[in-house]
């Protein structure tokens, strides 16, 4: 009984003492974000030895709110994030449940196409990505974020695939015996199936 306890005791030692070692791990860089907040801007050219040895200049909030627009570009970044996020959760639906349920002759080489986009990191395609939509000539404007929108994330077409896989096959074969297309099956039978669940 006394071994047991020991060894429990230890095991809670072991478990604290890993959960305060994670929280600093996990502070620490939250911590440089502050004291550079804080930090003027001669102390932050200086790098990070001299940022423990700040004066805090709390000055700085008030500057980044007042120097520069700071509620229009907060609206800017909102209105393009809850774009993006719409249309490219959308678009992934649809092409998810294409990819499910519309047998096509290519159907599994096209998808394995799209899992084989997620090997490449998304930083390798920024530069690329840049010069295609300059000469193009849509810098400066909203239409490449409404063509990332569009153009779906491959993780979640993956997601949307395996999630409308999922589903009977008689819901669809009730749908289309009661005279619904494609598009009909896809948005009054299968999307409402997920909040459903």
């Amino acid at each position: 009984m006394t071994q047991t306890i020991r060894r429990n005791q230890r095991a809670s030692v072991f478990t604290y003492i890993s959960v305060i070692v994670a929280v600093v791990l996990f502070g620490l860089p939250f911590l440089y974000i502050v004291l550079t907040a804080l930090a003027g801007p001669n102390q932050i050219s200086e790098g990070t030895s001299g940022l423990f040895a700040i004066s805090p200049r709390w000055s700085n909030f008030v500057d980044a709110v007042t120097l520069v627009d700071f509620p229009r570009y907060s609206l800017n970044s909102l209105f393009l994030s809850t774009l993006t996020a719409v249309l490219s959760t959308a678009s992934s639906a649809t092409i998810g449940f294409a990819f499910a349920r519309i047998r096509a002759r290519g159907r599994n080489f096209l998808f394995t196409i799209v899992l084989a986009t997620m090997i490449v990191p998304a930083v390798a395609m920024l530069i690329p990505t840049y010069v295609l939509f300059a000469r193009l000539g849509l810098v400066g404007n909203y239409w490449p974020w409404v063509r990332w929108g569009l153009a779906g994330t491959p993780y979640f077409i993956f997601l949307f695939r395996q999630f409308f896989t999922s589903i009977p096959l008689k819901l669809e074969d009730a749908a289309i015996v009661d005279g619904c297309g494609w598009w009909r099956t896809y948005l009054l039978v299968f999307l409402p199936q997920g909040p459903a669940r």
